[in-house]
């Protein structure tokens, strides 16, 4: 087991593309730490440096305290498994799973128990002499897994392993990933574009956008406090609804309603009389109860998904145009926003009888967060 520590990271390409722009990063010893952002972010490049397959511009990558930056990927003792399993078609199982401590010549009564060590954890046993084409992705995936587990490293780095799995078996997977990390307690990197995946796995989730980091923590501060609009609006499926607001004499003024502003915003600097933008997550959106006034109004609905366990309602809000227009930040492009309208996505019982054209009388509750409209950046209390 290792820490990860990068300091001063940036990486600009020859063409003068800068994927990386300076960065610092604790990844702590035992960790399951996970890199998410939309593709082209930098979250794969910055892997590679951990690896040693790509070389920083600037700064200096330490495993265990120990300066690599300058070290070939082969002596950083870490194993990385591929989006595309990178397993040999003419081997076994087997052989693919001890293929790397052949390589390093070990001895063979050494080899054969690490190999059924491994297959005994990923439930590999039975398919020990089997070929990959023989497989179904997610075994596949299990024996690129296997081989990175013999190894014994002092790192896994993962990139964005589940992707070619079907839905069913990402979830599946998913949970093996969970259970097999918390039994080898190795210091784990993994990469992926999917928020679902990073804060379902993750102790710990760095966001990335446009090569910088946008902010780290536990998935639950990412959701509850997420750092800035992008965030706020990247974490959370369906994504954070965004109105734009004032606060005014002591309430929050919405579009669609007003809600009395809580005591922790009252004596804010700046805090009377400023344009905010208002993060509302789904779930902070319900029906309104009977005698119901503060945060309450009236929403026809547009869409309606039925998930089973969920029901997400959509609903496309007329709002002045010049309540609209305000300045909007460059940080993040608020795709629920368009020009006189507003989409929100709110979330309801399953057993609630919902249908297109209906007219819900909702209510707007608590733990909204508030943003900046200029930086995009949450305003703390």
């Amino acid at each position: 087991m290792a820490a990860i520590i990068l300091e001063g990271i940036s990486k600009r390409f020859p063409d003068g593309t800068e994927a990386l722009q300076r960065m610092d990063l604790h990844i702590a010893d035992g960790e399951f730490f996970i890199l998410v952002g939309p593709s082209g972010c930098g979250k794969s490049t910055l892997l590679n440096i951990i690896a040693g397959l790509a070389e920083p511009t600037t700064g200096e990558v330490r495993v265990d305290g120990r300066v690599v930056t300058a070290l070939d990927p082969g002596k950083r003792n870490m194993a990385m498994v591929f989006q595309s399993y990178a397993i040999y078609p003419h081997m076994t199982v087997r052989e693919n799973i001890a293929f790397p401590l052949r390589i390093a010549k070990l001895p063979a009564a050494e080899i054969a128990a690490r190999v059924q060590e491994a297959a005994a954890m990923l439930e590999l046993q039975a398919l020990l002499d089997r070929r990959p084409a023989e497989l179904s992705g997610g075994q596949r995936q299990r024996v690129a897994m296997g081989r990175a587990i013999v190894r014994r490293p002092a790192a896994f780095l993962l990139d964005e392993p589940l992707s070619n799995l079907d839905a069913r078996l990402r979830v599946q997977m998913r949970a093996e990933l969970a259970r097999l990390q918390q039994r080898l307690v190795t210091t784990t990197v993994y990469v992926t574009h999917d928020q679902t995946e990073a804060m379902t796995l993750g102790q710990r989730v760095a966001v990335l956008w446009q090569g910088r980091i946008q902010q780290v923590g536990t998935p639950r501060e990412l959701y509850q406090r997420p750092a800035n609009l992008f965030v706020a609006g990247f974490v959370g499926s369906p994504a954070m609804n965004f109105l734009p607001a004032r606060i005014a004499g002591g309430r929050l003024v919405l579009p669609v309603t007003e809600i009395p502003l809580r005591d922790e915003w009252q004596g804010q600097p700046g805090g009377e009389a400023r344009a905010v933008i208002a993060g509302i997550r789904p779930e902070q959106i319900r029906k309104a109860e009977n005698g119901e006034e503060a945060g309450v109004f009236d929403a026809p609905v547009e869409m309606v998904e039925w998930l089973g366990a969920d029901q997400y309602v959509h609903f496309d809000l007329e709002i002045a145009a010049a309540t609209h227009l305000e300045a909007l930040s460059g940080e993040a492009e608020l795709t629920q926003w368009r020009e006189g309208c507003v989409r929100l996505v709110a979330r309801v019982g399953a057993g609630s009888r919902v249908a297109a054209g209906d007219v819900l009388r909702l209510c707007i509750e608590g733990g909204i967060s508030l943003f900046d409209p200029g930086s995009g950046v949450r305003i703390a209390r």
